[in-house]
């Protein structure tokens, strides 16, 4: 069922082992799912954000038994954003 969501999609468990991930989530990091798995040492999330959605993430997940999780990537908007303000 992930499989049919066009967006990227990952499913994990409340100790933030990811169960499994939906092809358009491998196809954007050109990944396996093996590689993926492990998210918090590797680079799907940005160093500079890690720490912090390592903690919302545990805290998210000690609350409930599983997460479906809808990834999107802001940085194109991000991007576009510091060309506004400067």
């Amino acid at each position: 069922m992930v499989d049919s969501i066009p967006a990227q999609v990952a499913v994990i468990t409340p100790t933030g082992e990811v169960v499994t991930l939906n092809q358009p989530c491998l196809d954007y990091f050109g990944k396996t799912l093996d590689e993926l798995k492990g998210w918090a040492s590797s680079d799907p999330v940005h160093p500079d954000d890690l720490p912090h959605v390592i903690q919302v993430l545990t805290h998210a997940l000690q609350t409930i038994l599983r997460w479906c999780v809808l990834l999107t990537d802001i940085d194109d908007r991000k991007r576009a954003e510091a060309q506004l303000s400067g």
